[in-house]
């Protein structure tokens, strides 16, 4: 496992065993007084979730992930966006079972859709892009005769997240409308229109 410093470039903690020692201490750290530890100690889980499926494994058999989900309702802005980029790495590089767990267990889902209610456009894109990036996941799924529809399609329609998708539609930024359309298009919309011609089919 390699962290990297922001801009990439090169190691900034290096070697497997420094960064269990540095996972044992980030708990402590985000709940640190300072919100510049706590910010720091985001971008620290942000970057090991950029990397490989057994290193983003190592962080979620701790208790960060949790402890970031509350942090993501109730502290200062440039820390839930920090928290929503780590997510987003997450997303993006984690398994589709790692991001079932996250889902399931820690309710990722509700909490993005709780950032998008806040109106910030930074948020809001970012929330967005992780929440396509779930689907994603959920497209991609191993198969499941027991499974028919993208899990995490279900999940969003519990907690209203297509009606939330819905309202975007009228967003006056572009880059909300755009990606919300096509959240919406080729997921929800394709999932009701599979629905209608099943029910057809057995009427």
């Amino acid at each position: 496992m390699c962290i990297r410093d922001r801009s990439g470039s090169g190691p900034l903690v290096a070697e497997a065993a420094t960064c269990d020692r540095l996972l044992n201490k980030i708990p402590a750290l985000l709940e640190d007084s300072n919100g510049d530890i706590r910010r720091e100690a985001c971008w620290l889980v942000s970057n090991i979730f950029a990397g490989e499926v057994e290193e983003i494994e190592a962080v979620i058999k701790t208790s960060i992930v949790p402890k970031m989900m509350d942090m993501l309702s109730q502290d200062s802005y440039d820390i839930r966006k920090e928290i929503l980029l780590a997510l987003e790495n997450f997303a993006q590089n984690g398994s589709y079972s790692q991001v079932l767990q996250a889902t399931t267990d820690w309710a990722i889902l509700e909490k993005v859709l709780d950032v998008i209610s806040l109106e910030d456009d930074n948020l809001t894109l970012t929330a967005l892009s992780i929440i396509e990036l779930v689907l994603k996941q959920g497209d991609s799924r191993p198969p499941d005769r027991d499974l028919v529809e993208n899990p995490f399609i279900k999940v969003l329609r519990l907690y209203n997240g297509a009606e939330q998708l819905e309202q975007l539609q009228f967003h006056p930024n572009e880059q909300v409308y755009t990606l919300v359309y096509r959240l919406i298009n080729s997921h929800f919309e394709a999932v009701d229109r599979r629905i209608d011609e099943e029910e057809e089919n057995l009427s």
